[in-house]
């Protein structure tokens, strides 16, 4: 499924350097600034369950050129949302903070900019809930990512990109199961050149 994914994720994004207006496009500035609003759709069935089957996010995304074709990117964002526990039907609360890194290759460099990449970071997740108490749990994931940039004025671009990621936690807290905050994410967002 992982593989599939991934090489739908880079060929869409090649199929888009196809576009007209890519070869028109002045040198990429070196660092950028990226506001998006995101929406996971998890993967497991029983976080489904919990806490619905899209969950919105907001983030910041920071990216520092290396040269014409690769490009370093830093991410952070929070999602919360309520829920329904299965057994109780009673509240529960989920607060996520991801906060990843990962390379960028550029596909092709224009007004559209494909690129494709990778990633990993760090999970932090609190549930909290009256019958089960708080729990937390810092874990590790990872990530393939493909999207493209379109030129708006010569520092200003829109995002889209989709993101798989995987990622597990687990918990010592009694009562409590491991959470898979994998599936699929897809944002927009509005960027800055500088």
């Amino acid at each position: 499924m992982k593989a599939k994914l991934s090489l739908v994720l880079i060929s869409l994004a090649l199929g888009v350097s196809l576009l007209p207006g890519a070869e028109n496009a002045a040198p990429p500035k070196s660092f950028m600034a990226l506001g998006r609003f995101q929406v996971l759709f998890p993967s497991d069935q029983v976080f489904k369950d919990v806490y619905g089957s899209s969950l919105n996010s907001f983030g910041l995304e920071l990216r520092r050129n290396i040269g014409s074709l690769f490009a370093v990117w830093a991410e952070a964002a929070f999602l919360s949302q309520k829920g329904s526990l299965t057994f109780t039907g009673e509240e529960t609360r989920l607060s996520l903070i991801p906060l990843e890194a990962g390379l960028l290759v550029r596909l092709k460099e224009g007004t559209w900019t494909p690129y494709a990449g990778v990633g990993a970071g760090i999970f932090i997740l609190k549930e909290e809930s009256d019958v089960l108490g708080k729990s937390t749990s810092n874990s590790l994931g990872f990530c393939l990512l493909a999207g493209i940039d379109f030129d708006l004025a010569s520092l200003i671009f829109i995002d889209a990109r989709v993101k798989y990621q995987v990622c597990k936690t687990g918990t010592t807290d009694p009562g409590v199961s491991d959470v898979d905050l994998g599936g699929l994410v897809v944002s927009g967002g509005i960027g800055i050149r500088f």
